[in-house]
């Protein structure tokens, strides 16, 4: 309303709440009213508490810092969690994750049938049995020659420039019959 050639604000109204933004229609009716946007704050000069005078410097915060030194805190927190085994909602499927990685590895060392392991174990015994059945020409078939044969041919390729320092080793180590021959010494 006008009065006495003035504008006069009768009643009290919220044109815009905090982060709305403001037409440029109402940016100019606004600005007419001279109502100006402005933030309000403290420009401290100094703090005086308990007869220590503390400069703006030592009163500032670095936000990185402060963010780095949170995200630290909740790190060093969760680890320390996960450690103690302390439940909360955070840690529960990580400690399920690691209790059952462990019960693996148990079940492996224990060589344990579950359905789990077992293609694990059955490996496992059957690279046993290769390694076993080469000590002795006359224990394989047909069939696990064959895969002895296999299994040499892919491995030599794999230790093709080693084979030249095995073959040195080899000629320096005495023979079967010389060790052998020290071993009688101790039984008379």
């Amino acid at each position: 309303a006008i009065d006495k050639g003035k504008i006069v604000i009768r009643k009290t109204t919220t044109v815009a709440k905090k982060g709305d933004k403001i037409s440029h229609e109402l940016a100019l009716a606004l600005s007419k009213l001279e109502i100006y946007p402005f933030e309000v704050g403290l420009d401290i000069k100094g703090l005086w508490e308990d007869g220590i005078l503390f400069t703006p410097d030592a009163l500032s915060v670095d936000i990185d810092k402060l963010r780095a030194d949170v995200a630290t805190a909740a790190s060093s927190a969760m680890n320390l969690a996960i450690n103690i085994g302390y439940l909360t909602p955070e840690t529960v499927p990580i400690l399920l994750s690691k209790a059952h990685m462990e019960a693996l590895a148990v079940a492996l060392y224990a060589a344990v049938p579950e359905k789990e392991v077992i293609a694990v174990l059955l490996s496992r015994a059957h690279g046993q049995m290769l390694a076993l059945a080469s000590l002795a020409k006359d224990a394989l078939d047909e069939e696990l020659k064959s895969l002895m044969g296999e299994v040499s041919m892919s491995a030599s390729e794999a230790e093709a420039p080693e084979e030249v320092e095995e073959k040195k080793e080899e000629e320096e180590a005495p023979s079967e019959e010389e060790a052998l021959s020290g071993l009688g010494a101790l039984f008379g």
